[in-house]
């Protein structure tokens, strides 16, 4: 209706039709006066003629008829004259206060509008906003019509004004990005919106565009970036970009029947020199080694930190796969120089695995197996040594036969128990959750880390069977607990793995547990890794959905370890997402990591995702995060993980929920 109304409002604004009456009008008032003044001497001489038959009388009647023209024109010019300059007064107020507005708009709004003239080849109009920007004046980019154009970064350069071109011939906006350069130096990134208007015939007539500054969020997208594909300590690609890049040479010399190597590197003595000098002093020593190994391999080799101590290396190019022996060498002798670590020499030995392609493996899979194996044969032969793979040495050790083996009677005898790590609120002070943590306490060997075992579940297949009775004894849990006090804003959280994410039991488990412990929605919390969750990411969806419709929620842990994708943080939209520890550890010392954690938070509060920070140590750390919004907090600096009777003393002693006398639960039985 109120479209309807102005149209109609306008329509009677005598104003509006004033443009047309402007063109048109000397040839209106000329055909009028002449229309007007023949009608008046032929009807005013025939009713003379007519009224009045004496001559001298109608000859005084004929002088006064015409100052009565006369008078009558006079008045009607008078009356149209004023009505048109009061509607070109209205008309200019309007242009006035449109040009006002615009004005404003283009002062006060940061981003740069322009239009581009392409006749004279240049800038016809550019915001004052230009001047945030490249701190240069908007009049100096008009007068100096390649002004612009020598802004912009010379790499940048030929793909902008061939991008200018394609929009002329094609007559299509674009969007691009590209870096210009301030007045005072700096590089800036900026985000081009070009607009083309074209004429009937498909001509350009002219162009606008808008030009923003995205630096800042071009720098996060970098460090998001680096974040995932780089090792945070070395520098040097991580396992993720170092597979990606192994794929792809694989398929690139399938196509070409082409050969190449692969080599891995572990260092012996490392353990030994973290155990005795400590973890910085092991930090350090990393970073030696990628020095070394980079001035050894780089130019001839693809060069990744693997994780831990281990390192590989991508002879991709014919002469260097060929002169493989000469680079392991050269590796070899170069990281056993030693080492200065706090003042005093370090001695370093590795064991390096040869693998060659395709002869060891004809995908990327099998040959990172085949160059493992061929490690540990080096290690076998003592160390400081190097090996090819021989398929002999490729089955399963017997010590490794031997774990697989108890594991199966450890889920028969029920070995495994919970651990519960307590997550607090930023500050501290309150705990709101828990996550709890497989153990296995084998009756010869002790306590056995989940590094260990967990890889053997998902292999055997067992981590289906007892992942239910990890959501069942959580369940049960979060129903006992709540007959002790226990607040229903408390979430209690398990780890699910990628074998367990592709049981298609696991929803109709999960709501049966639920339903069998009357568990209210929202206590229990399933957390997923970013990689479980691309293997399969259109199951993974319906499994979400699914899960929060019983009243599941849903975290993505160790976020940043691997993709960190905003995609896929888009698509699954989690309820927490949790950053892993290796973000959380350098944020005390480095304003970059501090800055790309306070990212990562306000990216997810914005996608209405909450946040634990993992791996919290030091009260600077849990401070920092607290400044930077994060919601809850998790790591040694408040509690480690603990057996069931120690934490339910803690929620006791915190409050969490009534104190009771009972003995201590290990395995829901």
């Amino acid at each position: 209706m109120a479209k309807q109304s102005g149209s109609l409002s306008r329509s009677n604004d005598i104003r509006h039709h004033w443009p047309v009456l402007l063109r048109r009008g000397p040839l209106l008032i000329v055909a009028l006066y002449v229309l007007f003044g023949t009608s008046w001497i032929m009807f005013s001489d025939m009713w003379l003629a007519t009224l009045v038959e004496d001559p001298a009388r109608a000859s005084q009647l004929q002088t006064w008829k015409g100052f009565f023209y006369i008078g009558l024109t006079g008045m009607f010019l008078y009356l149209a004259m004023r009505s048109l300059y009061a509607a070109i007064a209205g008309i200019s107020r309007e242009a006035a206060e449109r040009e006002m507005r615009f004005q404003e708009m283009a002062e006060y709004i940061p981003e740069v509008f322009w239009i581009w003239d392409p006749e004279r080849q240049c800038l016809s109009y550019v915001s004052p906003a230009v001047e945030s920007i490249l701190g240069l004046s908007s009049e100096r980019l008009l007068e100096d019509r390649g002004l612009w154009l020598r802004t912009v970064h010379p790499q940048d350069s030929e793909r902008v004004t061939g991008t200018l071109e394609h929009i002329i011939r094609s007559c299509k906006s674009i969007t691009q990005q590209y870096r210009v350069q301030h007045a005072d130096g700096t590089w800036l990134w900026v985000e081009d919106r070009a607009y083309p208007i074209c004429g009937e015939q498909g001509e350009l007539v002219r162009m606008v565009g808008v030009t923003e500054n995205i630096t800042e969020q071009h720098h996060q997208q970098e460090a998001l970036y680096e974040a995932a594909y780089y090792d945070r300590l070395t520098g040097l690609p991580n396992r993720y970009l170092f597979h990606e890049r192994l794929e792809q040479q694989c398929q690139d010399a399938s196509r070409n029947e082409l050969a190449f190597s692969l080599l891995f590197l572990d260092l012996d003595r490392f353990k030994y020199v973290n155990d005795s000098l400590g973890h910085s002093a092991g930090d350090e020593l990393l970073r030696q080694v990628a020095r070394r190994l980079l001035n050894v391999v780089e130019g001839r080799g693809f060069l990744a930190r693997l994780g831990g101590d281990e390192f590989a290396v991508l002879l991709s190019r014919r002469q260097d796969t060929e002169q493989r022996e000469t680079v392991v060498r050269g590796i070899i002798n170069d990281l056993s120089r030693p080492y200065r670590l706090q003042g005093e020499d370090s001695f370093l030995t590795l064991s390096v695995g040869v693998a060659l392609f395709p002869r060891d493996g004809r995908d990327a899979e099998s040959l990172t197996r085949s160059a493992d194996v061929a490690m540990y044969s080096a290690k076998r032969h003592g160390r400081n040594n190097w090996s090819y793979f021989d398929e002999s040495d490729n089955p399963a050790s017997t010590e490794r036969l031997r774990l697989e083996a108890d594991i199966h009677r450890a889920v028969e005898n029920r070995e495994f128990e919970l651990h519960y790590q307590p997550q607090f609120n930023a500050q501290g002070t309150r705990m709101d959750g828990v996550e709890c943590l497989l153990r296995w306490q084998h009756p010869e060997h002790g306590m056995i880390s989940p590094g260990e075992f967990i890889p053997l579940l998902e292999e055997t297949g067992l981590i289906v069977a007892v992942g239910v009775r990890v959501i069942e004894k959580a369940c049960r849990c979060i129903h006992e607990w709540l007959g002790r006090g226990l607040p229903d804003h408390f979430v209690l959280a398990v780890n699910v793995s990628a074998r367990q994410l592709q049981d298609e039991h696991l929803l109709t488990e999960t709501r049966r547990l639920m339903e069998a412990w009357n568990v209210p929605e929202g206590m229990l919390e399933l957390e997923l890794t970013e990689s479980s969750l691309m293997e399969e990411p259109a199951y993974s969806r319906r499994l979400f959905a699914g899960l929060r419709n019983i009243g599941v929620k849903i975290a993505i842990d160790d976020f940043g370890v691997r993709y960190s994708s905003l995609n896929y943080l888009r698509e699954f939209a989690p309820d927490i997402l949790k950053i892993d520890k290796s973000f959380v550890d350098p944020i005390a010392e480095s304003e970059r990591d501090r800055h790309l954690v306070e990212g990562i938070i306000q990216l997810s509060h914005t996608l209405g995702i909450s946040v634990i920070g993992e791996g919290v140590e030091t009260e600077a750390q849990r401070a920092i995060l607290e400044h930077a919004g994060c919601d809850w907090i998790q790591g040694f600096l408040l509690a480690r993980p603990m057996p069931l009777a120690g934490f339910e003393t803690l929620m006791a002693r915190l409050g969490t929920i009534r104190a009771e006398v009972g003995t201590a639960r290990t395995w829901p039985q």
